[in-house]
């Protein structure tokens, strides 16, 4: 749909689009609707957090409340949002368990220790603003009197993943 170009000369009739006022008139506009064109085309995608532009990020960064860094990419924010909106309550254990499987896949551990009142996780080599993130989303879910031992393992391998969230 982006690379639609709009052309309002082919829809005037043939006896009118010889004239040369006519075919400039019609360019200028043509011109003007493309732009409309591009700008329905980028609304669109903003929508949806995985095609989103800049513009479309900023605005759900807003709605969410989430700052992001200047050094944040495109990606990371995009990451950012999708894990903000995929916490869900009730927060339990499982759910955790769950959406760190969706992060991550298999690659993770996460262990209970409820006698020192810790949630000890450890995850494959990522960003510092991936493990930033995961350590707001499980502070967001664990309870107030956890302790969140968050941290990279060298000894996990990190796997091509896809968004399933």
């Amino acid at each position: 749909m982006e690379n639609k170009k709009v052309d309002l000369l082919s829809y005037l009739p043939p006896v009118v689009q010889d004239f040369e006022e006519i075919k400039q008139i019609m360019n200028t506009e043509s011109a003007e609707f493309n732009l409309l064109v591009k700008e329905y085309h980028n609304l669109l995608c903003d929508q949806f957090v995985h095609e989103a532009t800049e513009n479309g990020l900023s605005r759900w960064e807003r709605i969410l409340k989430i700052n992001p860094k200047p050094t944040d990419t495109l990606e990371s924010r995009r990451w950012e949002i999708l894990n903000r909106l995929n916490i869900k309550i009730p927060y339990t254990f499982k759910m955790l368990k769950n959406k760190l499987y969706a992060l991550y896949g298999d690659n993770y551990t996460i262990k209970l220790i409820s006698d020192i009142y810790t949630i000890r996780i450890r995850l494959p080599p990522v960003s510092d603003a991936e493990l930033r993130s995961t350590f707001n989303m499980v502070s967001v879910i664990a309870p107030a009197n956890m302790i969140i031992d968050i941290a990279i393992d060298e000894n996990l391998e990190m796997k091509e993943r896809k968004f399933i969230l």
